[in-house]
């Protein structure tokens, strides 16, 4: 019986070293779907890079889109949660509309009735990843491409016409020797931002990659 089926979104596992047809340019970020699965449970999936992947099974992992507060109330004892500041928090007991978490000292610290995608408790910070017995992964945020500096700074500036924004790119000048910002629109040209030496902003950011505003958190 197939662990996925079609239409699953997957990545590659990262704790695979070799894959049996290669990797065909694919890395571990990145998102694809299930497109078919033959007898021997192989996989097709359509990767942005690679429209026609094929592996095994054990070389994806499913993709869980949403992870919100009703699938952590259905979650069993033993879930575990990791927090941004590496605190780790185990659930260690359910009670009817209560769902109770506790720390290593195991004291019931709180109730996480207010989880929702990026929650931050203000102590420990948002949730990064959350862990079911035999501890799978069903919800793992990404690396954030901004900061908070940057994501503001470029929310202010787009804000009057959001809706004409195709896409943000990092790019460099003709020389090479500086970078820049790029917002592309819809029906109008590009607006450029002021040069900055390289590896100094927007980091997170590859060069002439085409970002969405979701992408960005903007």
């Amino acid at each position: 019986m197939s662990k996925f089926k079609v239409g699953d979104k997957v990545k590659l596992n990262k704790l695979i070293g070799n894959f049996k047809y290669g990797k065909g340019g694919v890395d571990f970020k990145a998102i694809g779907k299930i497109i078919g699965i033959t007898e021997n449970n192989e996989y097709y999936v359509d990767f942005p890079i690679c429209g026609y992947w094929h592996g095994r099974e054990k070389e994806l992992v499913l993709v869980k889109e949403k992870y919100t507060y009703e699938d952590l109330k259905k979650s069993p004892v033993g879930t575990k949660i990791t927090f941004e500041n590496g605190k780790i928090f185990f659930r260690v007991k359910e009670k009817e509309g209560i769902d109770d978490f506790a720390d290593d000292t195991n004291r019931i610290v709180y109730d996480l009735k207010t989880f929702k995608d990026n929650w931050s408790d203000g102590v420990h910070g948002k949730i990064i990843k959350i862990e079911e017995p035999e501890y799978k992964t069903v919800y793992e945020i990404e690396d954030e491409i901004l900061d908070k500096a940057e994501r503001r700074y470029l929310r202010g500036i787009i804000t009057p016409f959001k809706n004409k924004v195709m896409c943000i790119r990092k790019s460099k000048n003709l020389i090479e020797t500086l970078e820049y910002i790029a917002i592309e629109l819809k029906g109008d040209a590009s607006i450029c931002l002021p040069y900055f030496e390289p590896n100094t902003m927007y980091e997170g950011m590859e060069i002439d990659k085409k970002y969405t505003l979701k992408e960005l958190g903007l």
